[in-house]
């Protein structure tokens, strides 16, 4: 994932499509996200527990809505093999990293506040 985000983003820069806000918003939660994940692997102690706790249901919900609006967007993704492989493959992506923000936030690493 964090390869990838360079790699999105600039293709996302370079493209001559016009780019939504939420484009936008989406690369700056991500590499929020991508920054906790960090976090949590080398066991850094990166902003609060609090913050990270308060962060993990606005991101899950982020992702959901984002995911949502790109297959209202898109009309071939509605139908139903094509939209359960894209679940599937959303859910493997992107399930560690909500396992690891949680563990990061809710786990006790050396007595975070």
């Amino acid at each position: 994932m964090a390869v990838l985000f360079p790699i999105v983003f600039w293709f996302e820069l370079t493209d001559d499509e016009f780019s939504e806000a939420l484009d936008y918003f989406d690369y700056l939660f991500w590499l929020i996200a991508l920054i906790g994940v960090f976090g949590y692997c080398y066991g850094k102690r990166i902003l609060t527990k609090k913050f990270w706790q308060i962060f993990l249901p606005f991101i899950i919900i982020w992702d959901l809505f984002i995911a949502f609006y790109e297959i209202d967007l898109e009309p071939e993704l509605q139908e139903p093999i094509l939209l359960s492989i894209v679940i599937i493959i959303y859910f493997v992506i992107l399930l560690p990293e909500y396992i690891g923000l949680y563990l990061y936030s809710y786990k006790n690493q050396k007595e975070r506040t």
